[in-house]
């Protein structure tokens, strides 16, 4: 978000994601209409977010907000009246930008704000292309249902769009679009798929799915993997292999599921007492495998400062992931299939899609337990203690009697 971003949008003129709001002069003072901007950040927070360039009349022309002086108290009173006069209050993002020599104020409103629908003396009104238009009932029933906020859409404060890798970033999207005849363009597919904020901020999904080095954000610190390999079959501090494994989560799990492989190559068969250590028909499916660590992945809390874990013992692997479950969510439906709630919605399509590929969605924990089983290992062990939600996997097959 800089003069040349601030230029082109100008030039582009109003839509669904962009106004314009001149500041004007009284008396040798610059201000703006309280209630109008009020209204314009409530609109937007009540849609999908959005950016009010202050400064900026409606023609496009760059007509800027005065001196510094006169900037800061433009932003007082943006801020006053997001405060007093939005219902329950705002506090979207300002930012002063110096456009060929005149100071533009940029007001950021997120695609995802815990608390909407926004009313502003008692109305409520939607971004609809370039207008401001009054939300039906139905459009307010559906803000109600939507208004859980969602982690993973959230921009990330200070990242910028030079923080997202253009290899990784392009080569994503050329597979999102093969296929489909011409593509929208990244920038205009990152906007849709929520991995940038309408100002090009990366959300929390953006870094994670494509960032350089995610995990330099204080927000993103823990968003990491802590392998370790503990012989024997009861919790220990002595380790044979301990890895981490950081980065973007395609590479967080490409790297988990190496280890979890070269981990159980080879197991062991119980008769009665005795331990017979050989490659039993019971190893592991590498399918059941990804699936674990890429729910780990998916659905864990990514606002909790604490990695995934990943432990391999003798007889089984534990896999840990910090957060309780979804609103009502039990594991009852998680191991039947009917849950459809999504603590990141956005990761993990994305995810899904670039492991899986396209026809591979279906592919979950229903299926995943039906593996296990089929190899004749015991059916996996799933539970809620403490915050974190574990998945237990024996890795031992009991020779029948």
């Amino acid at each position: 978000m800089d003069e040349r971003w601030i230029q082109q949008r100008a030039a582009a003129g109003e839509d669904s994601e962009t106004e314009f709001k001149s500041a004007r002069q009284r008396d040798g003072k610059f201000s703006v209409n309280a209630e109008s901007v009020a209204e314009s950040v409530a609109a937007f927070a009540n849609t999908d977010g959005g950016c009010l360039l202050v400064g900026v009349d409606d023609g496009g022309a760059i007509s800027g907000c005065g001196r510094a002086e006169d900037c800061d108290a433009i932003q007082r009173q943006i801020v006053s009246a997001c405060r007093d006069l939005i219902r329950p209050g705002l506090y979207p993002n300002l930012r002063s930008v110096i456009v060929g020599g005149q100071r533009v104020l940029v007001v950021t409103v997120p695609a995802f704000v815990a608390g909407r629908p926004f009313g502003v003396n008692g109305r409520y009104r939607l971004r609809v292309g370039p207008t401001k238009q009054d939300a039906t009932p139905a459009d307010l029933r559906r803000m109600l249902q939507s208004a859980d906020f969602h982690f993973d859409e959230q921009p990330v404060r200070g990242a910028t769009r030079a923080d997202l890798d253009a290899e990784t970033l392009q080569s994503a999207y050329d597979a999102s679009v093969a296929g489909r005849g011409p593509g929208p363009g990244v920038e205009s597919w990152l906007r849709a798929t929520h991995c940038v904020a309408a100002d090009g901020t990366p959300t929390v999904a953006g870094l994670l799915m494509f960032g350089a080095a995610p995990q330099t954000s204080a927000v993103l610190i823990d968003a990491r993997v802590v392998a370790v390999r503990v012989p024997g079959v009861v919790p220990s501090m002595t380790f044979t292999d301990r890895q981490e494994f950081v980065g973007t989560l395609p590479v967080q799990f490409a790297a988990a599921v190496a280890f979890l492989q070269r981990h159980t190559e080879n197991r062991s068969v119980l008769q009665g007492t005795q331990r017979i250590d050989e490659r039993p028909p019971g190893i592991v499916p590498d399918s059941a495998l990804r699936e674990v660590v890429l729910n780990a992945l998916c659905h864990r809390d990514y606002a909790i400062a604490s990695p995934v874990r990943i432990v391999v013992y003798d007889d089984r692997i534990e896999v840990t992931s910090p957060g309780d479950l979804v609103n009502r969510l039990t594991i009852a439906a998680i191991k039947v299939g009917t849950a459809s709630i999504s603590r990141n919605p956005v990761l993990s399509e994305r995810l899904r899609r670039h492991v899986l590929g396209r026809e591979g969605l279906a592919f979950g924990i229903p299926t995943m337990i039906e593996v296990v089983k089929s190899v004749g290992l015991p059916e996996p062990e799933f539970e809620v203690q403490g915050g974190v939600f574990r998945v237990t996997i024996s890795t031992v097959q009991r020779a029948r009697a």
